[in-house]
């Protein structure tokens, strides 16, 4: 990674994220790395200190580059969609600070799923996360001067808005945004994980194991979960479970051809 260029850890909620952030800290000067992990604290950053942050980790999707009129190298992690969406629900039922806390009390993983506003939550979320990326290739790809009519840009921006849609628009835009990357990693794999971002970022490899907190069952997050409510995991994250497919096969292409071996 040279000093000029901008990395981006696309982080979408409950993909070990923690773990990998942690490796990048010790990668990389801490001063080089915005500390903002929320839109909420991005938007208050000054000119000054944009400039300064090379290395971006956090749950700003794909809306990013837009935001820094810049485009970073950018990886992200996808976990099973089965095991995210049940770490999540967790994760909202435990925390009294979450946004969402209240809706949650009392309701199964079923109820969960399809609850008009707790569901976005769960639904394709992880493609949702990533389509949004879609907005800023066309986007900024339009944009690029020479290579447009005024008006493209905004044809462009109202075209997007489709890959946030269910159905075939969701899973396309989902993919390119894979496709686009520098590096995709797989939660369940994440030594390997980060070893390939070290190789497609030029950062030392990881010195150490770094423990991925994914490991959660049903029954150590407190969660009764009937066949039912699995059934409706499946049926919310249908195009998730496709992307984290493509996910696997492009990782494992990766890793052979940066030459990371399999784990022992």
């Amino acid at each position: 990674m040279t000093s000029h260029a901008l990395t981006y850890f696309l982080h979408i909620p409950k993909t070990a994220g923690t773990s990998t952030t942690e490796y990048f800290y010790d990668s990389l000067p801490a001063g080089t790395i915005c500390p903002h992990r929320l839109w909420d604290g991005l938007i208050t950053a000054g000119e000054d200190e944009l400039r300064q942050w090379r290395v971006y980790i956090g749950h700003f999707g794909g809306l990013l580059p837009l935001w820094l009129r810049a485009w970073p190298d950018i990886v992200t992690v996808l976990r099973c969609p089965v095991a995210r969406t049940i770490s999540h629900i967790k994760h909202v039922r435990r925390g009294p600070e979450h946004p969402l806390h209240k809706l949650a009390q009392g309701l199964s993983v079923k109820d969960y799923c399809f609850h008009p506003i707790l569901s976005r939550s769960v639904e394709n979320f992880q493609a949702r996360y990533l389509a949004s990326l879609s907005w800023s290739l066309d986007i900024t790809r339009t944009a690029e001067p020479g290579a447009r009519n005024y008006g493209d840009v905004s044809v462009a921006f109202e075209d997007a808005l489709h890959s946030l849609q269910r159905g075939p628009y969701l899973h396309r835009y989902a993919e390119r945004a894979l496709e686009s990357m520098k590096a995709v990693g797989i939660a369940e794999n994440h030594h390997r994980t980060l070893e390939l971002f070290a190789a497609a970022l030029g950062l030392p490899g990881p010195k150490s194991e770094y423990r991925a907190n994914i490991g959660a069952t049903a029954d150590s997050l407190g969660l009764e979960i009937t066949q039912d409510d699995y059934a409706a995991i499946e049926a919310v994250t249908e195009i998730d479970r496709a992307l984290y497919e493509c996910a696997v096969r492009l990782f494992q292409r990766a890793c052979a051809e940066h030459g990371i071996p399999d784990a022992a």
